[in-house]
């Protein structure tokens, strides 16, 4: 996304972490009914979050206004999804199968990050098209 710069990386990037984690959602709903089924969670807050505070660092600010950002062509951001993969989640079981999906709470989870990928995908697409606008019009000059 070297178009879209920062900004980009990281909306684009958060919508693939919540995409990867709707994934495994779906795959521990589907197996709710499997004897012996451990389900699985992807937690990346931690490291998305070590990752922005981390472009503080990696942005040097000597440009002509405050306002304005040095791009960085390497992020910490970029390919997190893929750097980091779902852990089992262990508990006790909820029923005579033995099985440890909490429905619950799994349809909970897939609720507020779908939630989260639709604002993300808004913003990405607002996103994209002000930087249409602002090549289009630079071509005008």
């Amino acid at each position: 996304m070297e178009i879209l710069g920062l900004l980009g990386d990281v909306l684009f990037e958060g919508m693939r972490l919540r995409e990867k984690r709707l994934e495994v959602v779906a795959g521990n709903i589907a197996n709710a009914s499997t004897p012996n089924f451990t389900p699985f969670e992807f937690s990346f807050e931690k490291e998305f979050q070590r990752a922005i505070l981390g472009l503080r660092e990696e942005i040097d600010l000597k440009t002509t206004s405050n306002r304005h950002m040095k791009e960085s062509s390497e992020t910490e951001i970029k390919g997190l999804s893929q750097r980091l993969s779902p852990q089992p989640k262990y508990r006790a079981p909820i029923g005579m199968d033995r099985n440890l999906v909490d429905l619950e709470e799994e349809y909970s989870i897939m609720v507020k990050d779908s939630l989260i990928y639709k604002t993300l995908s808004q913003l990405f697409a607002k996103e994209v098209y002000l930087n249409k606008y602002v090549l289009d019009e630079t071509g005008k000059v």
